[in-house]
């Protein structure tokens, strides 16, 4: 009897141990699974916020080089105004890149792809109208929109820099044309200027329902 009794003290004893161990273990992997949670979410926090500096740097950029057009050709834009923006773009697409990467691990591919598509190569301007243009050339997203709205600029210029050559060299012909295709461009450029604020609201709603999904109160998103 002594020994089944010491055997079993010495059982309860191990069963007690292990059940404690289980216990701890099974308590110290929520508390990780809490942790990495949080910083998940913590990270997903700041890309939005990363994010939102990007598309306030895009639309001021954007914004100042349409407002430096004025009544301005291309010989004098581009000395100024153009180059400089063109300066600031370089390092804006640099950024927008590291960003789609960010957001494609903590929002989803299809978040990623709005700010700028990687898998889509720059094919020139899309909103010529062209109907037999490739539907993935067309596919939207921000920086795209963006560059359009930097090649209707320079457009713009352009044409502007024939109707002060030919104002001056007494050529009427074809003046008003082409000073009609200033406005329409003009036009151009502030309706893609609207469409990329309203881009990037939308962009930022989603983001905003996305947090609320991570488990983000709206007080913190």
């Amino acid at each position: 009897m002594a020994e089944n009794s010491l055997v079993t003290a010495v059982v309860t004893a191990v069963l007690t141990s292990l059940l404690t161990l289980a216990g701890t273990y099974a308590l110290q992997s929520r508390q990780e699974a809490r942790a990495q949670a949080s910083q998940f979410l913590d990270a997903a926090q700041n890309t939005v916020q990363e994010t939102v500096a990007i598309l306030d740097d895009g639309y001021n950029a954007l914004d100042k080089l349409i407002s430096a057009t004025h009544e301005t050709g291309w010989k004098e834009f581009s000395q100024g105004p153009w180059r400089e923006y063109m300066a600031f773009e370089r390092r804006w697409h640099q950024r927008m890149i590291v960003q789609h990467f960010k957001l494609e691990r903590y929002f989803g591919k299809d978040m990623a792809d709005t700010l700028i598509d990687l898998d889509d190569v720059p094919m020139g301007p899309t909103h010529t109208g062209n109907a037999k243009e490739d539907p993935a050339v067309r596919r939207y997203n921000l920086q795209k929109l963006a560059a359009d709205t930097e090649y209707t600029v320079r457009s713009m210029t352009v044409t502007q820099d024939i109707i002060d050559e030919d104002i001056k060299a007494g050529k009427p012909d074809g003046l008003m044309e082409m000073i009609l295709a200033v406005n329409s461009d003009r036009d151009t450029a502030s309706r893609q200027l609207k469409e990329y604020d309203a881009g990037s609201i939308r962009l930022l709603k989603v983001l905003d329902g996305r947090l609320t999904e991570l488990g983000a109160s709206k007080s913190q998103s």
